[in-house]
């Protein structure tokens, strides 16, 4: 498994702790018995406590959140750079430039992006 992926694990359990302490709260502020929401949330920060050891509370589980989002944005940069660096290639960006003509039209920034987006 590579790093996005995991990246991508983690974010669904920080997204599940999250939910549960949003629920919490709900509960709490319409004076319900917040018991069992309690638990349910503390199993699920139990979970997020695994993830970093810098994780303390909700406070600090948001700012790890911020620092995967950010991790996993740099990552799939590097990823999309790495693979079109064959196409800057002098005997490719030829090649690739017909392909963005023929698939995409004259407007070659505006077949570019698209192409980026397709992948």
């Amino acid at each position: 498994m590579n790093r996005i992926e995991e990246i991508n694990n983690e974010l669904k359990i920080i997204k599940e702790c999250e939910a549960a302490y949003r629920f919490l709260l709900g509960i709490q502020s319409n004076g319900g018995e917040d018991n069992n929401a309690y638990l349910s949330w503390n199993d699920r920060i139990n979970n997020c406590f695994i993830l970093d050891s810098s994780i303390t509370g909700m406070t600090s589980l948001i700012a790890y959140k911020k620092k995967l989002i950010s991790e996993r944005a740099f990552l799939k940069n590097n990823e999309t750079k790495v693979r079109f660096e064959k196409w800057l290639d002098k005997p490719n960006h030829n090649k690739f430039v017909k392909y963005l003509k023929k698939k995409y039209g004259n407007n070659l920034t505006l077949g570019f992006n698209k192409h980026v987006e397709e992948l």
